[in-house]
């Protein structure tokens, strides 16, 4: 064997067979974690009703798109009415809601403008993946924070009438409540509020549920 050749093998860094199966498993696990599931239905007629009412509530009546800069404005003027919130977690939770919430996790080109259309189609991939249910429950817990200051476990109907009244009808809320509350103490916890943002946004043939009023009356 020549000097250089000998160099070369010198310098290969030999790693157990074991190490190398675990590498490869670990590698494995990962690509299986981030896979989604490629979604070939269309949503129903209902379900998009639902996608529609949550679009105007967040986004806007009139509004016919979004952009990433607008996403990131409606974060900081939460944090300029809440200064108690935590600024750099409600930053990336914005940052994280529009990559992975709204465009399915897809590269998006600098001023991407997200139409409501494409929005529904998105957000009916995002709801079929296997994932959708530990999100569902993140968003819950960050919503029941924000409600429930004192840390009480719980919401009371009057805080929930505070909270809903500025988008929908007192009525419409009555019948939510009493729906959270299904033990009748006045008082729903976060597990209650969960289960409701799940049914909402999974849903597709129960029309006449309080649970589909969350975000405001149905849009044609």
């Amino acid at each position: 064997i020549t000097a250089p050749a000998a160099r070369r093998y010198a310098c290969i860094k030999i790693v157990p067979i074991s190490r190398m199966r675990e590498r490869r498993k670990r590698r494995t696990e990962v690509k299986m974690a981030e896979k989604k599931v490629i979604v070939t239905t269309d949503p129903p007629k209902h379900w998009c009703r639902k996608m529609r009412a949550h679009w105007k509530n967040n986004v806007g009546p009139d509004k016919c798109y979004i952009t990433e800069e607008e996403v990131m404005e409606r974060a900081r003027a939460t944090l300029e009415a809440y200064p108690e919130l935590d600024a750099k977690e409600i930053m990336d939770h914005a940052r994280h809601s529009w990559v992975n919430d709204l465009n399915c996790g897809m590269q998006i080109p600098p001023g991407y403008r997200l139409t409501r259309e494409q929005f529904v189609q998105n957000m009916w991939v995002m709801v079929n993946q296997p994932s959708f249910r530990q999100r569902a429950s993140e968003m819950t817990a960050k919503v029941m924070q924000h409600l429930d200051k004192e840390k009480k476990g719980y919401v009371t109907r009057d805080q929930y009438l505070r909270m809903s009244k500025k988008r929908l009808k007192e009525d419409d809320v009555e019948k939510i409540f009493d729906a959270l509350d299904e033990t009748k103490s006045g008082k729903i916890t976060c597990e209650a509020m969960e289960k409701a943002h799940i049914f909402f946004f999974t849903d597709t043939t129960d029309e006449g549920h309080p649970f589909n009023l969350l975000t405001g009356p149905l849009v044609d």
